[in-house]
């Protein structure tokens, strides 16, 4: 019996796979790989995707709040204050 893969094993998905989950065409992540906008293996010629970069990608494409954004450039300017000082 296989054991399953746990949910933060570095799985390898194939373009079919990764347009599935990113829920977009296999032409548009081609399009995003020859951009270099995403990551990717190519091992023997073929497009693989790593399953914990990916996720790692779709995380990075997070929007700040208005909030974090203001608390950001607050502590920004605080601390230029400082150096100036």
């Amino acid at each position: 019996m296989t054991p399953l893969p746990t949910p933060d094993s570095d799985v390898l998905w194939t373009i079919d796979e990764t347009a599935a989950f990113l829920k977009c065409s296999v032409s548009h992540l081609y399009a995003l790989t020859s951009r270099k906008e995403i990551p990717f293996n190519k091992p023997r010629g073929r497009l693989r995707f790593l399953r914990s970069e990916i996720m790692a990608w779709v995380r990075g494409g997070r929007v700040l709040t208005n909030a974090e954004v203001e608390a950001k450039a607050d502590e920004l300017l605080a601390k230029r204050r400082r150096r100036a000082v």
